[in-house]
């Protein structure tokens, strides 16, 4: 840092040492970029063919008639530089299984492609490129636009906050980008954009303008800078404290818009008012980088200061070498012309050249003509052979001269179209690289410079509300709240044994608002889990484009035919074979919807289908449908099972209802033999008591 800047006031340092301190760094920024800015004012007058403009002498501003190199190396560098919208690329940082990440990413990409279509994103990537060109430096300002209207309640009365003002609420936001004229952008010292300290836009309000932003101080301002670019007709400051008599509605004041990356203050400040500053914000937009602005495209980058380099001055005094021999051209071509001397006596050669083709002239004194030996003796031309001999050689020496001036700039004669039919195609192509690698490096600078952008876009629209990413993207997803009724419903349906309608279960599947936001309101995380790129800002050539897909599509072909077989056999496990046509693929930078296509591949190159999320969906579905059906058919063979053992059942109580019967009747017929056994038994009984008492009774009477 300078040693002349003087240190930073506190936060509790008074207005004046506030307003000492800018007025100082302002001073500083334009004394260190004064040799640039001469040497813009002198690019931008040669690139508008224009003389030099603060000279109020017509003779002086009047057009050139000179060959304008420095517009012609401009439009042809602009062409290989920028000549293609860049479209959001924006993805998974890494490629794992993440419905957030995935959700987040298509809900950003969406809405950066519409912000970008909407905003008119590349005319301020034009004017940038051509900004840096001209004057060595490209600026680009994003900007964060709300609209607001009042809040109103239940009964369509206003809201009012504690103050009885009414309260604002955001309607919708958007972003725009504005490209910021050379002339009024400034930055603190440094080497490198991280050691940028400070940013400066300059603003010319009107008086009006200043009254509705700075009621409090709009009537302390001095106005005396038009929009037209001149000062006043009294040539001299028109201060509005003094005298209004040359006060118009065109007259402006100077402020600038001063962003303080140490402090994360933006602070307003205009040098006629030396009070206090204007005003004061902390961190309006909330950046990760805090600047609205992505680092500038430089034309020439330099390791040792952070000052801005034109191209043309790189090869000015060729140019102007250039611009003298054409001038010189000119003037010989005005005085070559055909002139000579005639013979008085022969009046009729006074007319000769004036008649039109296959026109003659009688001649009234032939005589004298024929004295001279004919016409040829008596006209005596202009030697004009030396003359010739000079513009050949200045076309010459031009054209080497042109010849340098493409060599210091790295346009080789390829890329304008003039060619050597004597030379071969391997030459042509030489001359070709040779020319895209020397402005390879401010093509990838473009690109970076477009990438920035978008991540500043993003940065931004990651705070915007719900509705207004919703209706930018056209995504819908549910809230925690919602997400949790549906849950509990798809558990009901579960405890029943009821299929889950695909409905719920897409509803399931993404992630909550407040899951989105959690990661889009976290710089760090969001940094982390997204992955912002743009593709390439150069078209490319249609036949060159042609001929990389032919022999894009005949590589891809070729590797499948030479893995199939492998992975087929085993030999080469499918998980090698993918990871290595995604390598390729996305060396050749074919788009996500390539990279996606072929992440779904599985073994052998086979796909598992469009999505995988779908295919899961309806995979379960499937599973589903078999789990019905199979518990159908198993309480059809339960109720054929229970029907079955129910008949065998009755069966058996048959049988043992038709055994006891039996075993009954048996058991009767048991009885009935042992009664018969028992009568014939005591029949025997009987018979061999009586026989007893008979034998007892004749021994009684023997005995007697």
């Amino acid at each position: 840092m300078p040693d002349e800047l003087e240190e930073k006031p506190k936060k509790d340092a008074s207005p004046g040492d506030v307003v000492k301190r800018w007025d100082k760094e302002l001073e500083l920024s334009a004394k260190k970029d004064t040799l640039w800015t001469k040497d813009v004012e002198e690019s931008i007058n040669v690139y508008r063919n224009q003389g030099n403009q603060t000279d109020t002498s017509t003779e002086n501003r009047k057009r050139k008639e000179t060959f304008n190199i420095l517009w012609a190396n401009i439009e042809t560098k602009r062409a290989t530089l920028y000549n293609n919208p860049p479209r959001p690329d924006i993805r998974r940082r890494w490629r794992d299984e993440s419905p957030v990440g995935k959700a987040i990413s298509e809900l950003l990409e969406r809405c950066v492609a519409f912000t970008f279509d909407a905003s008119n994103f590349d005319g301020a990537m034009i004017s940038g490129v051509n900004d840096m060109l001209v004057t060595g430096r490209g600026v680009t300002r994003v900007r964060h636009v709300p609209t607001m209207s009042e809040e109103i309640d239940e009964l369509g009365n206003p809201v009012l906050d504690e103050d009885e003002q009414p309260v604002e609420k955001v309607d919708y936001q958007e972003v725009q980008f504005q490209q910021v004229q050379w002339d009024k952008y400034r930055n603190g010292p440094g080497r490198s954009w991280e050691e940028i300290p400070w940013i400066a836009f300059l603003h010319e309000p009107t008086k009006d303008q200043a009254e509705k932003k700075w009621p409090e101080f709009y009537e302390d301002l001095d106005y005396s800078v038009n929009d037209n670019g001149y000062e006043s007709e009294s040539g001299g400051s028109t201060s509005n404290k003094t005298d209004n008599s040359e006060m118009t509605v065109f007259s402006t004041t100077e402020v600038w818009e001063i962003w303080d990356k140490d402090s994360k203050q933006v602070i307003w400040y205009a040098p006629s008012h030396k009070k206090s500053v204007l005003e004061v914000s902390e961190d309006p937009m909330e950046l990760a980088g805090f600047f609205p602005i992505p680092e500038p495209m430089y034309a020439i980058e330099s390791s040792t200061d952070y000052v801005p380099v034109t191209e043309y001055s790189m090869y000015e005094t060729m140019a102007k070498e250039l611009e003298t021999i054409t001038n010189r051209i000119i003037v010989i071509m005005k005085g070559l012309k055909v002139r000579g001397i005639y013979d008085s006596r022969i009046s009729e050669l006074e007319n000769l050249f004036d008649e039109s083709d296959n026109g003659f002239i009688p001649a009234g004194n032939s005589m004298a003509i024929i004295e001279k030996g004919g016409l040829q003796d008596a006209i005596w031309m202009l030697p004009i052979e030396t003359i010739v001999n000079t513009l050949i050689q200045l076309y010459q020496f031009r054209q080497a001269l042109l010849a340098q001036i493409y060599e210091v700039t790295g346009i080789s004669d390829i890329m304008r179209g003039n060619t050597n039919p004597n030379e071969t195609l391997g030459a042509q192509k030489i001359k070709a690289n040779f020319g895209n690698q020397r402005t390879q490096t401010q093509q990838t600078r473009v690109q970076i410079y477009a990438r920035d952008i978008m991540r500043i876009s993003v940065d931004i629209i990651s705070g915007f509300s719900r509705e207004t990413l919703s209706i930018m993207s056209g995504l819908k997803f549910p809230t925690k709240e919602e997400k949790e009724q549906v849950l509990f419903q798809a558990q009901q349906l579960q405890q029943q044994q009821q299929p889950i309608p695909p409905q719920i279960k897409e509803v399931l599947e993404k992630p909550s608002w407040e899951e989105i936001e959690e990661v889009l309101q976290s710089d760090i995380h969001r940094e982390f889990l997204i992955d912002v790129e743009t593709n390439s800002t150069i078209a490319a050539d249609e036949e060159e484009d042609k001929r990389s897909s032919a022999e894009l599509l005949s590589a891809i072909s070729g590797y499948f035919q030479q893995t199939g077989p492998l992975v087929t056999t085993g030999v080469l496990p499918p998980e090698v074979a993918k990871a290595m046509l995604l390598h390729f693929v996305r060396k050749m930078r074919m788009g996500r919807e390539v990279e996606d296509e072929l992440q779904k591949l599985g073994e052998g190159g086979q796909q598992k289908g469009p999505d995988p999320e779908q295919q899961a969906a309806q995979a379960q579905a499937q599973a589903d449908q078999q789990k019905n059906q199979a518990e159908m058919q198993m309480k059809q063979m339960e109720i054929q099972k229970s029907q079955q053992e129910g008949q065998i059942e009755l069966r058996i109580k048959q049988m043992e209802l038709q055994q006891s019967q039996r075993e009954f009747e048996l058991s009767q017929q048991e009885h009935a033999l042992k009664m018969q056994e028992l009568n014939r038994k005591a029949e025997l009984d009987g018979i061999k008591h009586q026989r007893d008492m008979q034998k007892m009774q004749a021994e009684s009477v023997t005995n007697q």
